[in-house]
């Protein structure tokens, strides 16, 4: 489907600003904060995490750069995918590298609970399926 078709038949997604930024931010800053921290006692992991937090708000970027281009909801997908990629790297390093400990004591928790949380993005990825997908049933009716 081509932009003009999308035009004529959107689905649940549009280009927002506010609903892009909010989810490309929502879904790495918390890498931030975890980098800031493991960094202090091990920088090499910290700037892993780092890279984490970069990589997909660079692409996130540079979707919402190209957004006259491209479709909304394979986008945010995209940016969902690269956003749960990242956050499993990260979430692997702290694991390889026992980078745990160098957490605040009240914000450690069980590695297995750290990838437990990674189910977020494939939930993510499934409900936004399920919007769009029931908009364009019923608009085609």
């Amino acid at each position: 489907m081509n932009l003009q078709e999308e035009a004529e038949h959107p689905g649940a997604f549009e280009w927002n600003k506010g609903g892009w930024f909010g989810a490309q931010l929502g879904g790495t800053c918390w890498l931030l904060i975890m980098a800031a921290f493991i960094a202090v006692e091990d920088p090499l992991a910290g700037g892993v995490i780092f890279l984490c937090f970069v990589a997909p708000n660079l692409y996130g970027l540079s979707l919402w750069r190209r957004r006259a281009e491209l479709r909304p909801y394979p986008s945010i997908q995209k940016l969902l995918v690269a956003e749960g990629f990242c956050a499993l790297g990260a979430v692997a390093c702290v694991h390889l590298r026992d980078a745990m400990q160098h957490l605040p004591e009240q914000s450690r928790v069980p590695i297995w609970a750290m990838y437990g949380a990674l189910l977020i993005f494939p939930a993510l990825l499934a409900m936004f399926h399920i919007q769009e997908h029931g908009q364009r049933r019923a608009q085609s009716r």
